[in-house]
């Protein structure tokens, strides 16, 4: 999570500059690609943690975790950039994404 943070906050303004062209060019795809992938690796992790669940029950677990941690950093890089270096912020990002 906080290397996620760190990685918005160090590159926001790449980010605010790509976002529009990006989706003016439609490449969600793009976007979607590295979420995928993060999940993916997150879903490695999950499935060893929970092989009791079925393996889509796992994708829907990775894929909720992933987004419940960039919403708010893609909110926070747009309407209170101050937050990605708040300590605070990462640490209620971390609980929450741990409490699942």
């Amino acid at each position: 999570v906080s290397a996620f943070v760190d990685a918005k906050r160090d590159n926001a303004e790449l980010s605010r500059a790509l976002r529009e062209p990006l989706l003016e060019l439609d490449k969600r795809d793009l976007v979607r690609e590295g979420i995928d992938a993060v999940a993916a690796r997150l879903l490695q992790l999950i499935a060893r943690m929970h092989p009791d669940l079925a393996p889509e029950r796992q994708r829907i677990m990775a894929f909720l975790l992933v987004s419940s941690v960039e919403a708010p950093v893609i909110a926070a890089l747009d309407d209170q950039p101050h937050l990605l270096a708040d300590p605070d912020f990462v640490a209620e990002l971390t609980a929450m994404a741990e409490a699942h």
